[in-house]
């Protein structure tokens, strides 16, 4: 079953938007299936499993890497 993106965020224990954004772009992370050009979706249990494996190796949700910020001159 496909879910939207605020149905996955309640999900992944109420992340924001962006927290998905920035889990979506690591590779670990259950890719969304593009079913318009503005709306992506993920499959349910992709996502479950997801948060099955990182209760297992002990990371939240958002464990995600940060960008460094840029620095200013």
């Amino acid at each position: 079953m496909l879910i939207r993106k605020d149905e996955t965020c309640r999900l992944l224990g109420g992340i924001s938007h962006v927290t998905l954004w920035r889990l979506s772009r690591d590779a670990g992370f259950p890719q969304s299936v593009r079913i318009t050009a503005g709306l992506a979706m993920w499959e349910r249990e992709e996502i479950l499993k997801f948060i099955e494996t990182r209760k297992k190796n002990s990371l939240p949700f958002s464990a995600v890497p940060k960008r460094k910020a840029a620095v200013r001159a």
